[in-house]
C-alpha cells in the first residue's frame, strides 16, 4: 500500500505540474504531500482504532502542516503549487481506497477496492514508461509570442524564456537545449530572399570563424521553403559555439524592405527528435503590424490633412510592400503638398520598386522630384538613372550620371556608374 500510494503520488505530481504549470521543476515535495494526504485520511478512517496520542499525529498535525506548505507555495513565484496540489489529492484519493489490513485482519478487502487499486499502480507504472510520448505532447504545448516592432507572431514551448542573445539576435529557449532566435534588417529596396543566404554566411559566420568565436562551420543544401505565404530559404548549419557544437535550421525571407531570418537552434546531434516541435513552431508563423505602421496609422486618424503625417503612412506601407495603400497615400499627400519633392521622390521609387508596367509615369514623377527637390540629394539623381535604365535607356542613364558627377564631384556616382557599365545598377532585379 505505501508502494501504491507513493507512485500515484509521484505520477500525479509530475502529470499535473506538466499540464497545469509552464515552468519546468523537480523535487519530491509532491510525493511528500501525498504521504501527508494519506496519513490525514487514514486517521479519519481508523480513529476509532488509533491510540489517543497517534490520533494527533495522524489528524492534528498531518493536515495543518501539509496546508501551511501550501500557503508557503502561494507565497512563492518559485514553487511549484500544482505539482503540490496533484500530490497530496493523489495521496488522500489512494489512502481513501486502501484497507487497513495490519490493523483490522478480520475485515477482508473487497474484491473491487483490490481491482480498483491494483489497476491504478499499474496505470502509474506505464506512466513514466510512456515518458518520451508524454515529454512530446507537453513540448508541443505552445503559447503565443508577439514582437510587434517588426510584425512577427510565432508559438514556442511553455516555459521558454528570455536568452542571451545569439549571434546578436533576440533568443528564447529552454535553457537546457533548445532556442529560437530571430531578427530583421532593412535595406533601400525589396530584398530578394536568397542573397540573405549570401548575407548569413559572408557577414554574419565567417567574421565570427576570424575572431575565433566560432570553428568547425559547415553548410547544408539550401532549398525554398513558404514562411506564412512568402517563399524564402532553409539553410541547414553546423558549427561550434563557445566551445559547444550548435545544429542549426536557418529560415531567411523578405516582406517588402524588411528582411527576417528565424532561427532554430539545438545543440545536441540528436536534432531529428526535435523536427515535430520545429514544424509546430514554423507553422504558427504569422507576419503582424509592426509597430511603426500602428503608430503611423493612428497618426492619420487625427491629421488626415497633414501631408507630413500622410507621407509617414504611405512610406511605412511601402517598407511593408503594401503597394496599393502606398500608392493611394502618396497621391494623397501630393494632393495635400503639391510642392513636395519628396512625397514625388518615394512616389517613384514605389513604381520602380513593384510597378514595371508604370515606368514611363515613374520618369516623369522622378523628374518632376528633381526639378522641385532643394538642395538636390544624391539618391534623386540615382533614382532617375535606375528609371531610365529599367526603360531600356541604360546609355541615357550612363550620361546621366556622368554629367553629374561633372558637377558635383561626388564619388558615389562614379561607383553608380562603374556598376551600370558593368553589371547593371545594383537594384535591378536579378533572378537569384
Amino acid at each position: 500500500d505505501f508502494l501504491f500510494i507513493f507512485m500515484i503520488s509521484a505520477v500525479s505530481t509530475t502529470l499535473t505540474s506538466m499540464f497545469m504549470d509552464e515552468v519546468v521543476s523537480f523535487g519530491a515535495s509532491g510525493i511528500v504531500l501525498g504521504a501527508f494526504g494519506a496519513a490525514a485520511v487514514f486517521g479519519f478512517k481508523y480513529e476509532q482504532y488509533l491510540p489517543v496520542k497517534y490520533r494527533r499525529y495522524f489528524m492534528g498535525a498531518v493536515i495543518p502542516y501539509a496546508l501551511f506548505i501550501l500557503y508557503l507555495g502561494l507565497l512563492s513565484n518559485e514553487t511549484d503549487n500544482w505539482g503540490h496540489v496533484g500530490g497530496f489529492l493523489s495521496g488522500i484519493l489512494g489512502a481513501s481506497i486502501c484497507h487497513a489490513k495490519l490493523l483490522l485482519p478480520s475485515r477482508p478487502e473487497t474484491k473491487l477496492l483490490y481491482t480498483l487499486k491494483y489497476s491504478i499502480f499499474l496505470l502509474s507504472i506505464l506512466i513514466p514508461v510512456s515518458g518520451q510520448w508524454m515529454f512530446q505532447y507537453v513540448s508541443h504545448r505552445l503559447q503565443p509570442y508577439y514582437d510587434h516592432s517588426i510584425g512577427l507572431q510565432f508559438s514556442h514551448p511553455y516555459g521558454w524564456e528570455r536568452l542571451d542573445d545569439f549571434l546578436g539576435f533576440t533568443t528564447i529557449g529552454n535553457g537546457f537545449d533548445m532556442a529560437v532566435a530571430w531578427g530583421v534588417s532593412e535595406n533601400d529596396e525589396p530584398a530578394d530572399s536568397f542573397p540573405l543566404l549570401w548575407k548569413l554566411v559572408n557577414k554574419e559566420l565567417r567574421p565570427r570563424i576570424k575572431m575565433e568565436l566560432i570553428s568547425d562551420l559547415r553548410l547544408g543544401i539550401a532549398k525554398p521553403y513558404n514562411i506564412d505565404g512568402i517563399i524564402g530559404y532553409t539553410l541547414p548549419l553546423e558549427f561550434f559555439y563557445s566551445e559547444k557544437p550548435f545544429y542549426i535550421h536557418a529560415y531567411l525571407w523578405s516582406r517588402g524592405e524588411l528582411s527576417y531570418a528565424f532561427y532554430f537552434i539545438v545543440n545536441t546531434s540528436e536534432e531529428k527528435k526535435y523536427a515535430r516541435m520545429l514544424n509546430a513552431i514554423l507553422k504558427s508563423i504569422h507576419h503582424t503590424e509592426p509597430t511603426f505602421l500602428t503608430k503611423a496609422k493612428e497618426r492619420i486618424k487625427d491629421e488626415i490633412d497633414n501631408p507630413v503625417s500622410l507621407l509617414k503612412y504611405a512610406r511605412a506601407n511601402h517598407r511593408l510592400g503594401n503597394v496599393n495603400e502606398a500608392l493611394k497615400y502618396y497621391q494623397l499627400a501630393h494632393s495635400k503638398d503639391p510642392q513636395s519633392a519628396k512625397t514625388l521622390y518615394y512616389q517613384g521609387k514605389l513604381i520602380y520598386d513593384y510597378l514595371p508596367n508604370e515606368i514611363e509615369n515613374g520618369l516623369s514623377i522622378s523628374r518632376q522630384a528633381l526639378e522641385m527637390a532643394s538642395p538636390k540629394q544624391p539618391q534623386y539623381y540615382i533614382l532617375f538613372a535606375h528609371l531610365l535604365n529599367r526603360a531600356g535607356k541604360k546609355e541615357e542613364a550612363i550620361t546621366f550620371l556622368q554629367k553629374i558627377l561633372n558637377e558635383t564631384g561626388n564619388p558615389i556616382f562614379s561607383e553608380k556608374i562603374d556598376e551600370l557599365v558593368h553589371n547593371g545598377l545594383s537594384q535591378e532585379k536579378k533572378d537569384p
